[in-house]
């Protein structure tokens, strides 16, 4: 995979990638463009694909169950990877190829191809999905602190490969029919026909299926540590990664209330009941239905019993080996922040987005991306607001939500439409914000001020436009 920029082409070595790096960090300051993704142009990658799913086939039961199983989870990958799921960026990749290939290389594991994707993906996870095929998103990648964090996340999904974990539960699923049995008792409920015992009988079945779940969770963590102990990564920073997952959500920079600094200005100053707190109802965690108890159906064990398993594997030892260089690693995450950004923005998930947004602004003030964004994130929950749209980009409830994120839901909730606006028109026009050569900034200062009815900024903003590139500002494109 070619890593290095065409303005690093004939350097070899650490000079090379010491070139690539600064290239990247030097972007972040003014700009980022997001990256491309996969498509039905990557040939390369989808007949790799191909050829390992078939390898995977052949090791199927001959059941036609678990073939169909099989099959429709192969179709439904392949049309995430046509969609754009998976980001297509040497950066990445080559980052999280080399710990899978360090891993592998020093341990004795089956022998057939492995490649890991990137999934544009605003939250923290990683996925085996079989034969040599992983995925982690870039949300776990700009969560993450350090390239032993990864490896232990890398070895836990080459753990369940080896062990067979992914097979078994398609076998498992094909054995037990679970779709079509949920569908039905879903029905005989609804009709009325159901009775106690057949409730008894199928909440016995999930749960012991769960079970089995959470028991492979906690072999793969055990096989993860040799896996990493052979590729001589700190074993210790298992315990890190586990509580980085049982907070998904929360910051890697704590910045707290002061998040909320580019929303304050002399004539406009930022109001502290914005940031009251709502009904405690909207963020209370899920505890189950009257058919099941959701500790029972939860497919991973809890993360404190996670880490008392694990703790008879860990080793004193600290290995003093140093894989990637630093500051690749963090140029990596930093590429990985701003795509978790771009993620959560076109999932249209304006409080992760918003809060992400913040995040970066907070390290890259002069951004023009990041301004950008958070000037249109602004804008269309403007008008969205006082429709039941608002709610498509902004979560109701929030129940996983780390506190800075809580404080991000709870701001857009209380504000007003006419809030909204006011702020969004002052952080876009702000001079320390606004970037005379960016198009996107003339046009959602138009976009604002046209909403907000602000006929001579409208006016002003046009003209400027039209003057410095040519055209009309409502026709340009917004990316």
């Amino acid at each position: 995979m070619k890593l290095l920029s065409t303005r690093c082409v004939g350097l070899i070595g650490a000079t090379a990638l010491v070139c690539a790096v600064n290239i990247s960090s030097a972007q972040f300051t003014d700009n980022y463009v997001p990256r491309k993704t996969h498509s039905e142009l990557s040939k390369a990658l989808i007949n790799g694909l191909e050829s390992q799913f078939e390898e995977e086939d052949k090791n199927m039961p001959v059941s036609r169950e678990v073939r169909q199983i099989n099959f429709e989870r192969r179709m439904r990958f392949m049309e995430k990877v046509l969609d754009g799921a998976f980001i297509k960026d040497d950066y990445l990749e080559r980052y999280v190829e080399k710990v899978l290939e360090n891993i592998v290389s020093h341990n004795t594991l089956n022998p057939y191809p492995r490649r890991v994707l990137i999934l544009s993906s605003p939250h923290v996870n990683a996925v085996c999905y079989g034969q040599g095929i992983y995925a982690v998103t870039v949300g776990l990648l700009g969560r993450i602190e350090n390239e032993n964090q990864l490896a232990f996340i890398l070895a836990h999904e080459l753990a369940h490969d080896e062990l067979g974990h992914i097979r078994t539960r398609i076998v498992q699923e094909a054995d037990l029919d679970l779709e079509d049995k949920a569908r039905n008792q879903t029905f005989r409920i609804i009709s009325g026909k159901v009775i106690r015992d057949e409730i008894d009988e199928f909440r016995k079945l999930i749960y012991d299926f769960s079970k089995q779940s959470r028991t492979n969770e906690m072999k793969a963590d055990s096989m993860a540590i040799v896996l990493l102990r052979n590729a001589k990564y700190n074993e210790r920073a298992s315990f890190s990664v586990l509580d980085i997952l049982q907070s998904p959500q929360s910051p890697r920079y704590d910045i707290g209330a002061e998040i909320f600094a580019p929303f304050h200005s002399s004539d406009y100053p930022f109001q502290d009941h914005w940031l009251n707190a709502r009904l405690s109802v909207y963020s209370k965690k899920y505890m189950g239905t009257f058919l099941y108890s959701a500790d029972s159906i939860d497919s991973h064990p809890n993360i404190s019993i996670r880490r008392k398993a694990l703790q008879p594997y860990i080793s004193n030892q600290i290995p003093q080996t140093r894989h990637q260089p630093p500051e690749f690693v963090r140029t990596v995450g930093d590429i990985a922040a701003f795509e978790t950004l771009e993620s959560a923005y076109k999932d249209n998930e304006y409080d992760l987005a918003l809060y992400h947004a913040l995040q970066l602004y907070s390290r890259y003030p002069g951004n023009v991306y990041v301004v950008s964004r958070i000037g249109r994130i602004l804008t269309d929950l403007y008008e969205a607001r006082n429709s039941d749209r608002y709610y498509n980009y902004v979560a109701k409830y929030t129940p996983n939500y780390g506190d800075e994120l809580k404080l991000i839901n709870s701001f857009l909730h209380n504000i007003t439409q006419q809030e909204l606006g006011e702020i969004a028109f002052r952080f876009i026009n702000n001079r320390v914000h606004f970037n005379s050569n960016e198009k996107s900034h003339y046009y959602l200062s138009w976009k604002i001020s046209t909403l907000t009815d602000r006929n001579e900024q409208v006016m002003s903003i046009a003209e400027q436009y039209t003057n410095r590139f040519g055209g009309a500002v409502k026709s340009y494109k917004y990316q």
